[in-house]
């Protein structure tokens, strides 16, 4: 069984603490916010859901409510923020899971990867850049604008950007357009 460590929310110290396990605590009264419960008393709170699967609370600071991700609140207590790694990614791919041991600071690249990887994204993201003669050779294509998905895949890049170029909105320093 494992250790549950409780720490104060950033920003709340002394009325809200996120725990090593994903839980959050106030020192409210249940459902009454100007009334803190004795010392040491804490209320745990019951997480909502957003559309996405992630696990949030409402926080209250005075007269504002703030709604924030839980596994937001758990890696910014208990996982050091590191340079170039803003996002907090689910190791496991389940959103519901806000256990420290589960989270992970890392960058949005790295964070589209693993989201493909786990099955979680239909697609890798496209970053790939194309040379001028395939510009040219998309640019000149005469057929119609439905055969954009299939030359997308051809050279690896998003339909998007075939639409931008047939349409002379991207590259315009190769086609002329």
């Amino acid at each position: 069984m494992e250790s549950k460590t409780w720490r104060d929310v950033e920003g709340f110290d002394g009325i809200y603490q996120v725990s090593s396990t994903g839980e959050v605590r106030s020192r409210f009264k249940r459902g009454a916010r100007k009334n803190l419960l004795g010392d040491g008393a804490f209320c745990t709170l019951k997480p909502s859901h957003t559309r996405n699967g992630y696990s949030i609370v409402h926080l209250y600071n005075g007269t504002s409510r703030r709604t924030l991700q839980i596994h937001t609140l758990v890696a910014d207590a208990f996982i050091p923020k590191a340079d170039g790694r803003p996002i907090v990614n689910h190791i496991n791919g389940d959103k519901a899971d806000n256990r420290v041991e589960n989270l992970e600071r890392v960058t949005a690249r790295e964070n589209s990867i693993h989201a493909y990887r786990m099955g979680l994204t239909p697609k890798p993201p496209i970053k790939r850049k194309l040379n001028d003669q395939e510009v040219l050779e998309i640019f000149r294509q005469t057929g119609p604008m439905s055969e954009n998905a299939s030359l997308a895949e051809r050279f690896g890049v998003d339909k998007s950007v075939i639409w931008r170029i047939r349409n002379g909105h991207r590259y315009g320093y190769i086609t002329g357009a």
